[in-house]
C-alpha cells in the first residue's frame, strides 16, 4: 500500500489536516550530513536496505514483504538462504540487496556498500536516540481498504518513527501524512497514545519531531475512527 492508495479520499484530506506546519517541526543534528555514493535511480532500494538492516539488528521485527515473496517464489534457488536471513542478527549489503531486489547479486557496486553500511548504523543510532529502545520494526496492519496493508518502520511505547533515506530532508507532506495514519492506526489496536512524531534522515544526519498535545491527539483520534468508517 503507498499513500496513493488513499489519496482523493475524505481520509487523506482528514489527515493532511491533522500534520504539523513546517514551523512547528524540531530539526536535531545528530551526524554531519553523509555524501552519497549510490546514484539516484537505486535510492530507492538502498533505503529498503537499509530499512532491512536495521531490522534484522533489533529483537521484535517482521519482514511480512520478503515472507510473502518467499511464499511466491521470488527468490527461486536462494529461499533457503533468505529463510535463514529472516532469523539472522545482521544483514550484510549484499544479504540485505537480496532480500529487497528478490536477486543475490554476482557482483555489488561498492557505492552500495559504503552508503548501506554508513547509513544503517546512522539510523539504529538515531532509533536509540528517539527512544525506540524496545519497538517493533516492520510491525505489520492490516487494514480495510482503502488502506490495505502496510508497515511501519518502528512503532514504540510513545512514538512512531519513519526511516528516510532522501536526498533531501526539506519538509514533505506526504511523509507526515504517513505518521499520522501509523499513529492512530497504532492507537486503534492497542488504546496507547503515540503523540510523539520521527522522521529520522540518515543522509543528512537529522532527526525530524512533532509532539502532539495530549488533548488534541485524543480528539484527532475519534475523528480518524469516524472519518474512517464512511471512506
Amino acid at each position: 500500500m503507498g499513500l496513493k492508495d488513499i489519496q482523493g479520499t475524505a481520509l487523506y484530506t482528514f489527515l493532511l489536516s491533522c500534520i504539523p506546519a513546517p514551523n512547528e517541526i524540531q530539526t536535531r543534528k545528530v551526524f554531519i550530513p553523509h555524501e552519497l555514493s549510490v546514484m539516484p535511480r537505486y535510492m530507492k532500494t538502498l533505503g529498503t536496505m537499509c530499512d532491512y538492516g536495521v531490522r534484522a539488528r533489533n529483537q521484535y521485527r517482521d519482514f511480512g514483504y520478503v515472507q510473502k515473496g518467499l511464499r511466491s517464489g521470488r527468490y527461486k534457488e536462494d529461499s533457503d538462504l533468505v529463510e535463514t536471513l529472516l532469523d539472522a542478527s545482521s544483514l550484510s549489503a549484499t544479504e540485505a540487496y537480496l532480500l529487497v531486489t528478490g536477486k543475490y547479486p554476482g557482483h555489488l557496486a561498492n557505492a552500495f556498500y559504503k552508503d548501506y553500511n554508513i547509513l544503517t548504523e546512522r539510523a539504529i543510532s538515531m532509533y536509540r536516540l528517539v527512544g525506540a529502545y524496545s519497538g517493533f520494526y516492520g510491525l505489520p496492519f492490516s487494514e480495510t481498504p482503502p488502506i490495505g496493508k502496510i508497515e511501519c518502520d518502528c512503532v514504540f511505547s510513545k512514538g512512531i518513527a519513519d526511516m528516510k533515506v532522501s536526498r533531501t530532508s526539506s519538509y514533505n507532506r506526504e511523509y507526515w501524512v504517513q505518521l499520522m495514519l501509523y499513529t492512530f492506526i497504532a492507537r486503534s489496536r492497542d488504546n496507547l497514545d503515540r503523540r510523539c512524531l520521527y522522521l529520522l534522515y540518515p543522509v543528512q544526519g537529522d532527526i525530524k519531531c512533532f509532539i502532539y498535545p495530549e488533548a488534541q491527539y485524543r480528539i484527532l483520534f475519534k475523528v480518524f475512527q469516524e472519518v474512517r468508517q464512511c471512506t
